[in-house]
């Protein structure tokens, strides 16, 4: 019963956001078919191509990526530059903040390779 829940609670989130799967559209698993499209999932893989190969924002404004998309997924639109640099950086505080959090003990950041100690004041 609790993977039926799961389930039921990720079918009904994929309809709240606008998420097609294959699985919607046929009846069988997104696994046969193939990976759902959603916009968010577009632009979160352009940020992780952004940073994994240090690729220019500005490098999805050029034609041939647009008509890639538009081959790839007819009617999708290609967010802007800025767009893609603004969650790039949403991305990095988040991650930032989860690792100093991992190395956050009783108020102290601890780096045991150089065995440094930086106080953080508690807010």
């Amino acid at each position: 019963e609790g993977t039926t829940n799961l389930l039921n609670a990720s079918k009904a989130c994929d309809l709240k956001s606008g998420v097609v799967t294959a699985a919607a559209k046929s009846g069988s698993s997104s696994a046969e078919k193939g990976v759902s499209y959603s916009p968010a999932a577009h632009r979160a893989l352009m940020v992780m191509r952004s940073a994994k190969y240090a690729r220019p924002f500005n490098s999805y404004t050029d034609e041939e990526y647009k008509q890639e998309v538009a081959m790839l997924r007819p009617g999708a639109t290609v967010p802007h530059p800025s767009t893609i640099s603004r969650d790039l950086k949403h991305v990095y505080l988040q991650m930032s903040q989860h690792v100093k959090n991992h190395f956050l003990v009783n108020g102290l950041v601890l780096f045991n390779s150089r065995r440094v100690l930086i106080n953080y004041a508690r807010v």
